[in-house]
């Protein structure tokens, strides 16, 4: 299957929906309550579904035994990435200063602790910002501006 969000105004209703496509039918549904959501990011479990509003303004949650959202991030979090044992959620925000830091929210008490802040890294923009994702350790990943676009890892000390 693949989950996915319609692109905003591309109905004709103007609603945002996240919706997965059953590769072996053909067919679509649409997940329940996802109407405004976008950008979303299946756990590697299969339990849950992290997405946020089109304007990025909260992290939520979806709990796909249940049904149910969760929002245990509220202000900016983008480009969401979960960890591989789907325990814990990494997003990044824009802080004072325009520095973007990365957090990382632990889903089984709702802790979020920072992992790293780009401070002093010329950023790289893509189409929608300045994109993170996580190596197979869970190290960051980066774009910075050489005035080429490169990826970086951060080798993080763990506490």
């Amino acid at each position: 299957s693949v989950l996915f969000a319609h692109a905003l105004g591309q109905r004709p209703s103007g609603r945002q929906t996240l919706r997965v496509l059953d590769l072996a039918t053909g067919q679509t549904s649409e997940l329940p309550g996802s109407e405004g959501k976008f950008s979303p990011r299946w756990s590697p479990d299969g339990r849950h579904v992290a997405a946020t509003p089109a304007d990025w303004q909260k992290l939520l949650v979806l709990d796909l035994d249940t049904g149910q959202w969760s929002e245990p991030v509220a202000g900016a979090a983008g480009f969401q990435a979960w960890s591989r044992d789907g325990a814990r959620i990494y997003f990044q925000r824009t802080e004072e200063g325009d520095v973007n830091v990365i957090y990382r929210l632990h889903l089984s008490d709702g802790r979020t602790e920072r992992v790293v802040s780009r401070q002093g890294v010329p950023r790289a923009y893509s189409f929608c910002g300045a994109w993170f994702g996580l190596d197979p350790e869970e190290r960051p990943l980066i774009m910075r501006d050489r005035s080429v676009a490169e990826l970086v890892a951060i080798d993080y000390a763990w506490p």
